[in-house]
């Protein structure tokens, strides 16, 4: 097998890859790094659990990360008050009736 550098044509198939380990293994922590940001891969991403969660679905991110708390704001979600037992500086936000 031969390695190369992520080219901008994988970056939706990475988006892919990381969908179907989340959905096999409960990854919780997806990340858009700040290279690849405005491209749409976040918006796949929230996509994709929307699909695979229509019911209701939380994200969490930090408390300074204002760029993603925007993301979910943008996309109807709320910031859920209960104790996740997330640590200090992170924040929740829920999409649905979670309880």
């Amino acid at each position: 097998m031969r390695l190369r550098p992520c080219l901008s044509a994988d970056e939706l198939a990475l988006v892919d890859v990381w969908y179907d380990g989340w959905r096999s293994t409960g990854l919780t922590r997806p990340v858009v790094t700040p290279h690849v940001q405005g491209r749409g891969h976040g918006l796949a991403l929230y996509d994709a659990a929307q699909r695979a969660m229509p019911d209701a679905f939380w994200l969490s991110t930090q408390v300074e990360n204002q760029s993603a708390q925007a993301f979910y704001v943008r996309r109807g979600m709320v910031v859920d008050t209960r104790d996740r037992g997330l640590g200090p500086g992170t924040i929740a936000y829920v999409a649905g009736p979670l309880s």
